[in-house]
């Protein structure tokens, strides 16, 4: 790449107080308040002992369920259910106690929405 390349993807990277943009297709939401949309990384930062974990082990099981999991709800298109989980403060221990509880609660909401139908 040279220096016109670097200048050209600079100015195609600028964002003015005048733009406009419609908001993103929103995929996560606790109760209605928008916590993720489409296209958007986010990190769960806070306080230790702060629930950080349990919340976001929330989050995923929605997202694998596509549904509504405690006060969370995912609705991600069908094309963009991949989840890539970092949690950088776990021993292997405690990330595969994480993943088991994502999954046990992805159930628990398969399980309440088997008996509705």
């Amino acid at each position: 790449m040279n220096t016109t390349d670097y200048e050209n993807i600079w100015k195609a990277s600028l964002i003015h107080v005048t733009d406009e943009f419609t908001l993103p297709p929103v995929v996560l939401q606790a109760g209605e308040a928008i916590i993720g949309t489409l296209g958007n990384f986010s990190v769960s930062t806070g306080k230790a002992k702060a629930k950080k974990t349990f919340n976001v082990s929330a989050i995923v099981a929605a997202a694998l369920v596509n549904g509504q999991v405690l006060e969370y709800r995912a609705s991600f298109p069908e094309c963009k259910r991949n989840i890539l989980y970092f949690d950088t403060e776990q021993s292997h221990y405690h990330c595969q106690l994480v993943m088991q509880r994502i999954l046990r609660l992805a159930e628990d909401y398969r399980l309440i929405e088997s008996r509705n139908i």
